[in-house]
């Protein structure tokens, strides 16, 4: 009789520091994992307790596919950073241990840089290491051997924001964007084509899109396709479609192609030719213990990462507006435990016809948040609307959304 081998226990520190993919390199999921362990190996040997590579991966990843801590399937997908900031506090997690390489025409350089605190908006800069370039370094066991030299504290990590630019507005029809590019540090474009768009735009709902890491065989077909981001149903769907319908030239066997795709809907048209844009941001409200920062205004922490319906839904509400006018309206959305809406309120919408206001309500129930949300919650967001006509400069959007998302007359807690 042969003795069984124990299970192997998972030690997880009771401050630990998340190892995240290292970025930079386009790669697989498994290699992606043989990166990180050995970037856990070498934090390990620095005195740096980081939460077990696997068990933290598995764990984000059911995240990603919509399931709970318990695995099971509760609410909407959360992407990696939301499912970071959602249950940092059940990981043990004190803060984030993030790499890069660098590459150019000497070499790759590899930077390691080490967060305390796993929120964006708290975190700051701890510690720096970097290597310099070297010649062919790799993405392997090699990294831990580069030794990175630690750098003086300087500066202090934040979140970054993009900036939208304005441009000439036309009346543009629902469309497929879509892009392949060699993955690498000069990305340029590979001469892929897409046999039929029809079964990848079923796969997208408006305004949603996917991002793929895709492997080309010998005779340019596509052999591998790893989803990034959330590993939700649509963009599983997107892989399965490219698998079956994308092929690329013979020139291109054995190469990385980074994969992305949206579907844009047709603007919403007024008559006498004016566009119709509508905004959608949750509410913010100061922070009592951080009195110079805001947060969202919803009623209980569990619905902050709630999703609201597409622009695009919420602009068809309006196509009846021909004056140029921009107007903003205050939408209370309440959840169940299980992160299904129960009633959506518009508390400014006096002057809306009862269609309009029936149109929106329909749009909001729509929305999703994760789960377990807690019964009797609510979520505010503003809802700006704005028609404008062909042709005219496009306003800011970014400062549009700005503007809409000042404070309002006090209209009170979201309650139900």
């Amino acid at each position: 009789m042969t003795a069984q081998a124990a299970p192997h226990r998972v030690v997880w520190p009771d401050a630990a520091y998340l190892v995240q993919p290292i970025s930079g390199l386009d790669l697989f999921p498994e290699e992606q994992l043989t990166a990180q362990r050995a970037m856990a190996r070498w934090a390990m040997a620095q005195g740096i307790a980081v939460a077990p590579v696997d068990a933290a991966e598995d764990r984000l990843r059911a995240h990603a596919r919509g399931l709970d801590g318990q695995g099971r399937r509760c609410g909407r997908p959360l992407s990696r950073w939301r499912a970071i900031e959602r249950y940092g506090n059940e990981l043990k997690l004190v803060g984030k241990l993030s790499t890069s390489v660098h590459c150019g025409e000497e070499g790759c350089s590899l930077v390691v840089t080490q967060f305390e605190g796993v929120d964006p908006v708290d975190s700051h800069l701890e510690q720096r290491w970097e290597t310099a370039y070297e010649a062919g370094v790799e993405l392997s066991e090699q990294l831990v051997r580069l030794a990175p030299r630690k750098l003086d504290n300087r500066g202090v990590g934040g979140l970054l924001l993009g900036s939208l630019t304005s441009g000439p507005v036309s009346s543009r029809p629902e469309r497929l964007e879509w892009n392949a590019r060699s993955a690498g540090p000069k990305r340029k474009d590979v001469g892929v084509a897409l046999a039929d768009e029809t079964p990848l735009r079923r796969c997208l709902a408006p305004w949603r899109g996917a991002e793929l890491l895709l492997g080309l065989g010998p005779l340019g077909d596509v052999t591998r396709c790893a989803l990034r981001g959330v590993e939700d149903p649509a963009s599983r769907c997107v892989c399965d479609t490219v698998l079956r319908h994308l092929s690329g030239p013979a020139s291109a066997q054995g190469m990385r192609v980074v994969f992305h795709a949206r579907h844009v809907p047709a603007d919403v048209m007024a008559e006498e030719g004016h566009v119709v844009h509508g905004f959608i941001q949750t509410h913010l409200k100061r922070d009592p213990d951080h009195p110079r920062r805001t947060k969202p205004n919803v009623s209980h922490p569990s619905i902050e990462g709630w999703n609201p319906p597409p622009f695009s839904t919420v602009a068809i509400c309006f196509a009846d507006r021909d004056e140029v006018r921009r107007d903003r309206y205050v939408v209370d959305t309440y959840f169940g435990a299980t992160g299904e809406v129960r009633d959506v309120v518009i508390r400014n919408g006096e002057e809306l016809s009862p269609q309009t206001a029936a149109c929106v309500q329909s749009a909001f129930r729509k929305a999703t948040t994760p789960c377990p949300a807690l019964s009797q919650t609510g979520a505010r967001a503003v809802l700006a609307i704005h028609v404008e006509k062909v042709g005219t400069p496009r306003p800011g959007l970014l400062k549009a959304l700005d503007e809409a998302a000042e404070e309002p007359v006090d209209l009170g807690e979201p309650e139900k």
